[in-house]
């Protein structure tokens, strides 16, 4: 598994997809704060409450696309780009560690796609690789590019935020259809600093699944721990998408970033021979400290955990700190009467009659750290 993300960028066919949170790990703002602020900018000019209203009501479902329309549409185009030129601009900020260490990888990475619209991935590449707004015929045959998805600050026509604009993009754009399809089944794509929740993604995956299961590349996910529920993990998995997390305590994606770095580290060291296993040796080994890819749950696999570890009083204290939203907690399941045995059966398929297994072996796992 991770070895085949570390064979990819050592054959030199690794392509990083990142996401926004190379731009919050510097310090800009998430979008929620981005349409926050240009909502309240309407209410200032007078916008209804309803069209507010609207917004707001976007921002809590997430809809990040039909949020900024909203908020274009209430502040007028000239507005709404110009506020989002000042809020978006990286202009004062430093380059974060997570950026860095992507461009770390430049020497034997085959490209980076980025939704940021800031600049901030073209500093941490010092200019040195070639910058487009849009995919071109022959983008998925060359090397050391930065393809920005959603545009460049600098130049609005390239914009892709509003719900026209991803119309136009995605839907409408034969080239990016063909760049994305030719991409996604030619290399190993690493996520980074996306949500993987997007709707780019949801369009690749969704083209993704006409082709035959066989055909499906291994692409991969890094996301701190936590961040991806189970439906949409499995919609990832049976996509070709396995999902690494890491700790990320404070917004930094700092193991992220480790993990990145190991990778430059290794491909530095050559590329074959003894070399590439030796490497290859050091890099799994640092991958395997800082991050972990989520494998699917096994229930007999967690009966056997349950019944080797937890006692009645253990168990009642793990599933009020973990599982306080079951009324009754673990009494309304099981009884400290029952034996050991039978308290991990019940337990584990109180879970997986809810679809809830795979929680269960991360609440598990986090406490036995």
């Amino acid at each position: 598994m991770l070895g085949e993300l570390q064979e990819a960028y050592l054959r030199g066919r690794l392509l990083v997809f990142s996401g926004s949170s190379t731009s919050t790990a510097a310090g800009l703002p998430a979008w929620p704060h981005l349409a926050g602020t240009l909502a309240e900018h309407a209410r200032s000019r007078g916008a209804p409450e309803a069209a507010l209203g609207e917004i707001a009501a976007l921002i809590s479902q997430a809809r990040r696309t039909d949020a900024l329309s909203a908020a274009r549409s209430v502040l007028g185009a000239n507005e709404f780009c110009a506020l989002v030129e000042r809020i978006w601009s990286d202009e004062g900020y430093d380059v974060p560690p997570i950026a860095s260490a992507i461009a770390s990888l430049a020497p034997q990475l085959s490209g980076l796609i980025t939704t940021s619209i800031d600049h901030l991935l073209e500093r941490a590449f010092g200019g040195r690789w070639s910058v487009l707004a849009r995919a071109t015929t022959d983008l998925a045959q060359r090397r050391g590019y930065i393809l920005k998805l959603h545009g460049t600050l600098v130049d609005r026509s390239t914009w892709v935020l509003t719900r026209d604009d991803h119309d136009r993009s995605f839907h409408a754009d034969a080239e990016c259809h063909r760049f994305l399809s030719a991409i996604f089944h030619a290399h190993t794509v690493l996520f980074v600093g996306h949500q993987l929740a997007s709707d780019e993604l949801d369009f690749i995956l969704a083209r993704d699944r006409a082709l035959p299961s066989a055909q499906a590349p291994r692409h991969f996910g890094m996301v701190p721990f936590g961040t991806i529920g189970p439906s949409r993990r499995r919609a990832l998995e049976a996509a070709g998408i396995r999902v690494v997390t890491y700790r990320d305590q404070d917004g930094s994606h700092a193991t992220a970033a480790s993990l990145l770095r190991a990778l430059a580290r290794a491909g530095s060291m050559g590329s074959h021979g003894e070399r590439l296993v030796s490497s290859s040796a050091n890099v799994g080994s640092a991958l395997s400290r800082s991050a972990r890819v989520e494998t699917p749950a096994n229930a007999r696999r967690l009966r056997a955990q349950i019944e080797e570890t937890f006692s009645f009083e253990e168990l009642e204290t793990f599933f009020a700190d973990s599982f306080p939203d079951i009324r009754g907690g673990i009494a309304s399941i099981v009884s400290p009467v029952h034996n050991s045995e039978y308290r991990a059966f019940k337990l584990v398929q109180y879970f997986e009659r809810r679809h809830r297994l795979h929680e269960l072996q991360t609440k598990i796992q986090e406490r036995l750290r």
